[in-house]
Protein backbone atom coordinates (compact mmCIF):
# COMPACT_ATOMS: atom_id res chain seq x y z
CA UNK A 1 0.00 0.00 0.00
CA UNK A 2 1.39 3.24 -0.87
CA UNK A 3 3.06 5.45 2.10
CA UNK A 4 2.58 8.96 3.37
CA UNK A 5 5.48 10.55 4.61
CA UNK A 6 5.71 13.47 7.06
CA UNK A 7 8.60 15.51 8.37
CA UNK A 8 8.45 16.30 11.73
CA UNK A 9 11.07 16.38 15.18
CA UNK A 10 11.36 12.85 15.20
CA UNK A 11 12.29 12.40 11.60
CA UNK A 12 10.13 10.97 9.12
CA UNK A 13 7.69 8.77 9.64
CA UNK A 14 5.75 6.72 7.26
CA UNK A 15 2.13 5.82 7.73
CA UNK A 16 0.73 3.40 6.50
CA UNK A 17 -3.06 1.88 5.99
CA UNK A 18 -3.44 -2.11 5.71
CA UNK A 19 -6.58 -2.77 4.24
CA UNK A 20 -6.64 -6.14 5.15
CA UNK A 21 -8.74 -6.37 8.48
CA UNK A 22 -9.58 -2.94 8.67
CA UNK A 23 -6.77 -2.92 10.60
CA UNK A 24 -4.29 0.58 10.72
CA UNK A 25 -0.23 0.05 11.57
CA UNK A 26 2.23 2.91 11.65
CA UNK A 27 5.42 2.81 10.96
CA UNK A 28 8.72 4.51 11.40
CA UNK A 29 11.57 3.35 8.97
CA UNK A 30 10.29 0.22 8.65
CA UNK A 31 9.35 -0.30 12.60
CA UNK A 32 5.89 -1.20 13.21
CA UNK A 33 4.62 1.88 15.86
CA UNK A 34 0.82 0.68 16.18
CA UNK A 35 -1.60 -2.02 14.58
CA UNK A 36 -4.93 -2.72 15.52
CA UNK A 37 -8.40 -2.18 14.39
CA UNK A 38 -9.88 1.32 14.41
CA UNK A 39 -11.76 0.29 17.26
CA UNK A 40 -9.01 -1.37 19.63
CA UNK A 41 -5.54 0.15 19.02
CA UNK A 42 -2.52 -0.67 20.40
CA UNK A 43 0.46 1.98 20.55
CA UNK A 44 4.77 0.30 20.97
CA UNK A 45 5.47 1.95 24.92
CA UNK A 46 8.43 4.77 24.65
CA UNK A 47 11.92 2.81 24.63
CA UNK A 48 12.42 4.05 28.27
CA UNK A 49 9.80 2.31 29.35
CA UNK A 50 10.02 -0.93 27.54
CA UNK A 51 13.76 -0.97 28.87
CA UNK A 52 11.85 -0.78 32.93
CA UNK A 53 9.90 -3.46 31.65
CA UNK A 54 12.50 -5.48 30.18
CA UNK A 55 14.59 -5.29 33.28
CA UNK A 56 11.76 -6.22 35.74
CA UNK A 57 11.39 -9.00 33.82
CA UNK A 58 14.87 -10.09 33.69
CA UNK A 59 14.94 -9.20 37.75
CA UNK A 60 11.68 -11.71 38.00
CA UNK A 61 13.62 -14.51 36.32
CA UNK A 62 16.46 -14.23 38.17
CA UNK A 63 14.84 -14.46 41.26
CA UNK A 64 13.32 -17.26 40.10
CA UNK A 65 17.10 -18.93 39.47
CA UNK A 66 18.02 -18.29 43.00
CA UNK A 67 14.98 -19.77 44.53
CA UNK A 68 15.09 -22.93 42.02
CA UNK A 69 18.95 -23.35 42.99
CA UNK A 70 18.92 -23.34 47.25
CA UNK A 71 21.85 -22.79 48.83
CA UNK A 72 22.81 -25.74 51.29
CA UNK A 73 24.83 -24.76 55.17
CA UNK A 74 22.77 -23.42 58.04
CA UNK A 75 19.06 -24.21 57.89
CA UNK A 76 18.18 -21.01 59.40
CA UNK A 77 20.30 -18.85 56.94
CA UNK A 78 19.26 -20.97 54.39
CA UNK A 79 15.24 -20.35 55.41
CA UNK A 80 16.23 -16.41 55.47
CA UNK A 81 17.56 -15.87 51.99
CA UNK A 82 14.77 -18.47 50.21
CA UNK A 83 12.03 -15.76 52.20
CA UNK A 84 14.02 -13.21 50.97
CA UNK A 85 14.50 -14.45 47.08
CA UNK A 86 10.41 -15.25 47.44
CA UNK A 87 9.76 -12.01 48.25
CA UNK A 88 11.41 -10.12 45.58
CA UNK A 89 10.49 -12.61 42.89
CA UNK A 90 6.64 -12.64 44.13
CA UNK A 91 7.05 -8.34 44.08
CA UNK A 92 8.84 -7.88 40.92
CA UNK A 93 7.04 -10.54 39.38
CA UNK A 94 3.39 -8.81 40.42
CA UNK A 95 4.90 -5.01 39.47
CA UNK A 96 5.57 -5.86 36.00
CA UNK A 97 2.26 -7.48 35.49
CA UNK A 98 0.41 -4.61 37.07
CA UNK A 99 2.66 -2.33 35.37
CA UNK A 100 2.09 -3.61 31.77
CA UNK A 101 -1.43 -4.22 32.13
CA UNK A 102 -2.23 -0.73 33.46
CA UNK A 103 -0.29 0.91 30.27
CA UNK A 104 -2.15 -1.57 28.17
CA UNK A 105 -5.90 -0.61 30.08
CA UNK A 106 -5.02 2.75 29.59
CA UNK A 107 -6.15 5.81 26.97
CA UNK A 108 -2.48 5.50 26.35
CA UNK A 109 -2.68 2.30 24.43
CA UNK A 110 1.06 1.29 25.53
CA UNK A 111 2.23 -2.11 24.73
CA UNK A 112 5.85 -3.07 25.40
CA UNK A 113 5.86 -6.70 23.50
CA UNK A 114 6.21 -6.94 20.33
CA UNK A 115 3.50 -7.11 18.02
CA UNK A 116 1.24 -8.29 21.05
CA UNK A 117 -1.71 -5.87 20.67
CA UNK A 118 -3.26 -4.40 24.18
CA UNK A 119 -6.38 -6.56 24.55
CA UNK A 120 -3.71 -9.68 24.27
CA UNK A 121 -1.82 -8.21 27.17
CA UNK A 122 -4.33 -7.70 29.29
CA UNK A 123 -6.07 -11.35 28.75
CA UNK A 124 -2.80 -13.27 29.97
CA UNK A 125 -1.88 -10.44 32.98
CA UNK A 126 -5.24 -9.95 34.63
CA UNK A 127 -6.25 -13.58 35.40
CA UNK A 128 -3.01 -13.83 37.29
CA UNK A 129 -2.76 -10.45 38.49
CA UNK A 130 -6.19 -12.18 40.13
CA UNK A 131 -4.64 -14.84 41.41
CA UNK A 132 -2.18 -13.52 43.26
CA UNK A 133 -4.02 -10.88 45.14
CA UNK A 134 -4.75 -12.82 48.29
CA UNK A 135 -1.33 -13.47 48.78
CA UNK A 136 0.24 -10.20 48.14
CA UNK A 137 -1.23 -8.50 51.10
CA UNK A 138 0.42 -11.91 53.43
CA UNK A 139 3.62 -11.75 51.84
CA UNK A 140 3.63 -7.77 52.48
CA UNK A 141 2.84 -8.05 56.27
CA UNK A 142 5.35 -11.50 56.40
CA UNK A 143 3.26 -13.08 58.74
CA UNK A 144 4.43 -16.09 60.74
CA UNK A 145 2.02 -18.12 59.04
CA UNK A 146 2.81 -17.10 55.70
CA UNK A 147 6.09 -18.21 56.81
CA UNK A 148 5.78 -21.32 58.33
CA UNK A 149 3.20 -22.31 55.02
CA UNK A 150 6.50 -21.62 52.55
CA UNK A 151 9.27 -23.33 54.26
CA UNK A 152 6.77 -26.18 55.32
CA UNK A 153 5.41 -26.85 52.10
CA UNK A 154 8.14 -26.61 49.66
CA UNK A 155 6.43 -27.59 46.68
CA UNK A 156 4.53 -24.32 46.90
CA UNK A 157 8.02 -22.64 46.75
CA UNK A 158 8.34 -24.35 43.26
CA UNK A 159 5.19 -23.41 42.21
CA UNK A 160 6.32 -19.81 42.52
CA UNK A 161 9.83 -20.52 40.98
CA UNK A 162 8.08 -21.69 38.37
CA UNK A 163 5.54 -18.06 37.80
CA UNK A 164 9.56 -16.20 38.02
CA UNK A 165 11.27 -18.47 35.66
CA UNK A 166 8.49 -18.07 33.46
CA UNK A 167 9.55 -14.24 32.94
CA UNK A 168 12.72 -15.26 30.03
CA UNK A 169 9.56 -15.69 27.94
CA UNK A 170 7.96 -12.11 27.87
CA UNK A 171 11.70 -10.62 28.15
CA UNK A 172 12.08 -12.42 24.44
CA UNK A 173 8.98 -10.38 23.39
CA UNK A 174 10.15 -6.85 24.85
CA UNK A 175 13.60 -7.49 23.25
CA UNK A 176 12.38 -7.81 20.03
CA UNK A 177 11.35 -3.95 19.95
CA UNK A 178 14.49 -2.93 20.34
CA UNK A 179 16.07 -5.24 17.37
CA UNK A 180 16.37 -4.01 13.65
CA UNK A 181 13.87 -5.61 11.58
CA UNK A 182 16.15 -7.78 9.67
CA UNK A 183 17.25 -9.57 12.57
CA UNK A 184 13.31 -10.06 13.56
CA UNK A 185 12.69 -11.67 10.64
CA UNK A 186 15.91 -14.23 10.80
CA UNK A 187 15.60 -18.07 11.45
CA UNK A 188 18.01 -17.44 14.46
CA UNK A 189 16.05 -14.91 16.05
CA UNK A 190 12.38 -17.15 15.38
CA UNK A 191 13.90 -20.21 16.90
CA UNK A 192 15.59 -18.17 19.98
CA UNK A 193 11.80 -17.21 20.20
CA UNK A 194 10.46 -20.36 19.74
CA UNK A 195 12.81 -21.67 22.05
CA UNK A 196 11.86 -19.36 25.01
CA UNK A 197 8.27 -20.16 24.67
CA UNK A 198 8.79 -23.93 24.88
CA UNK A 199 11.13 -23.51 27.85
CA UNK A 200 8.24 -21.05 29.53
CA UNK A 201 5.72 -23.67 28.68
CA UNK A 202 7.73 -26.77 29.93
CA UNK A 203 8.41 -24.52 33.09
CA UNK A 204 5.01 -23.97 33.39
CA UNK A 205 3.48 -27.10 33.29
CA UNK A 206 6.34 -29.46 34.15
CA UNK A 207 7.40 -27.36 37.49
CA UNK A 208 4.74 -25.19 38.17
CA UNK A 209 1.94 -27.94 37.46
CA UNK A 210 3.19 -30.37 39.55
CA UNK A 211 4.21 -28.21 42.12
CA UNK A 212 0.55 -27.06 42.27
CA UNK A 213 -0.61 -30.58 41.83
CA UNK A 214 1.65 -31.23 45.10
CA UNK A 215 1.02 -28.45 47.15
CA UNK A 216 -2.91 -29.51 47.02
CA UNK A 217 -2.30 -33.23 47.63
CA UNK A 218 -0.24 -31.85 50.74
CA UNK A 219 -2.22 -29.27 52.06
CA UNK A 220 -5.83 -30.54 51.94
CA UNK A 221 -5.37 -33.68 53.64
CA UNK A 222 -3.74 -31.45 56.63
CA UNK A 223 -7.09 -29.68 56.40
CA UNK A 224 -9.18 -32.47 56.71
CA UNK A 225 -7.21 -34.16 59.81
CA UNK A 226 -6.82 -30.76 61.25
CA UNK A 227 -3.62 -30.36 61.21
CA UNK A 228 -4.13 -26.50 59.80
CA UNK A 229 -7.14 -24.96 61.11
CA UNK A 230 -9.13 -23.05 58.99
CA UNK A 231 -10.07 -20.14 61.28
CA UNK A 232 -6.11 -20.30 62.34
CA UNK A 233 -4.51 -20.67 59.05
CA UNK A 234 -7.59 -19.42 56.66
CA UNK A 235 -5.94 -16.73 54.94
CA UNK A 236 -2.90 -18.63 53.60
CA UNK A 237 -4.59 -22.05 53.06
CA UNK A 238 -6.83 -20.18 50.91
CA UNK A 239 -4.84 -17.84 49.09
CA UNK A 240 -2.39 -21.09 47.80
CA UNK A 241 -5.22 -22.82 46.99
CA UNK A 242 -7.12 -20.06 44.92
CA UNK A 243 -3.85 -19.63 42.86
CA UNK A 244 -2.44 -23.50 42.33
CA UNK A 245 -6.05 -24.92 41.60
CA UNK A 246 -7.07 -23.08 38.89
CA UNK A 247 -3.44 -23.87 37.81
CA UNK A 248 -4.09 -27.69 37.57
CA UNK A 249 -7.62 -27.15 35.71
CA UNK A 250 -6.39 -24.97 32.70
CA UNK A 251 -2.58 -26.70 32.08
CA UNK A 252 -4.33 -29.66 29.76
CA UNK A 253 -6.62 -27.21 27.66
CA UNK A 254 -4.65 -24.22 27.73
CA UNK A 255 -0.54 -24.59 28.30
CA UNK A 256 -0.43 -28.16 26.29
CA UNK A 257 -2.00 -27.22 22.86
CA UNK A 258 0.20 -23.84 22.59
CA UNK A 259 3.44 -26.85 23.41
CA UNK A 260 2.75 -28.41 20.82
CA UNK A 261 2.45 -25.51 18.69
CA UNK A 262 5.55 -24.50 20.22
CA UNK A 263 7.35 -26.88 19.07
CA UNK A 264 6.61 -27.12 15.96
CA UNK A 265 7.65 -23.80 15.18
CA UNK A 266 10.60 -24.76 16.93
CA UNK A 267 11.69 -27.65 15.46
CA UNK A 268 9.73 -28.18 11.49
CA UNK A 269 11.24 -25.20 9.52
CA UNK A 270 9.54 -25.96 6.80
CA UNK A 271 6.00 -27.58 7.85
CA UNK A 272 3.34 -26.58 5.37
CA UNK A 273 0.79 -25.03 5.84
CA UNK A 274 -2.00 -26.31 8.17
CA UNK A 275 0.24 -27.91 10.11
CA UNK A 276 1.10 -24.63 12.15
CA UNK A 277 -1.84 -22.38 13.16
CA UNK A 278 -2.51 -19.77 10.17
CA UNK A 279 -1.69 -16.82 12.48
CA UNK A 280 1.95 -18.17 13.17
CA UNK A 281 2.68 -18.05 9.33
CA UNK A 282 0.79 -14.79 8.25
CA UNK A 283 3.32 -12.15 7.42
CA UNK A 284 2.60 -8.13 8.44
CA UNK A 285 3.29 -5.35 6.34
CA UNK A 286 7.05 -5.13 7.35
CA UNK A 287 7.80 -8.06 9.40
CA UNK A 288 6.47 -11.62 10.40
CA UNK A 289 6.07 -12.24 14.52
CA UNK A 290 6.48 -15.46 15.62
CA UNK A 291 5.14 -17.38 18.33
CA UNK A 292 2.07 -16.90 19.58
CA UNK A 293 -0.12 -14.53 19.36
CA UNK A 294 1.52 -13.66 16.26
CA UNK A 295 0.55 -10.00 14.81
CA UNK A 296 -0.96 -10.48 11.31
CA UNK A 297 -2.63 -7.86 9.55
CA UNK A 298 -5.85 -8.94 10.49
CA UNK A 299 -6.69 -8.29 14.61
CA UNK A 300 -5.10 -10.24 16.91
CA UNK A 301 -7.72 -12.80 19.29
CA UNK A 302 -4.96 -15.59 20.70
CA UNK A 303 -4.19 -15.19 24.32
CA UNK A 304 0.10 -15.21 25.24
CA UNK A 305 1.39 -18.48 25.71
CA UNK A 306 2.29 -18.86 29.42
Amino acid sequence: PPCTLHMGAQGILAQVLVLEGGSLHTAQCGRVLSWGSAGSRSMVAPAPVRALVLLLWLVSFGYGVLMLCNPYGDPAVVEDKVMLWLHGGLYSTYIVYALDATMSASPLRWTTMHGIPVRNVLKHHIPFLVAGMPLLPLAIMDTEDFKDRIITVPTFLTYMTAANLAGINEATWVIAGFLPQRNIDSTVWKKTKAAASVFGLLDCIVLGGLSAIATVVVLVPRLWHRELHFKVHGAIVFSILFTTIPMIVQVPFVQVPLLRSGLRRLFLSDAPRGSIRAEDERPTSTNELPTSPHMSAAVLSEPLEN
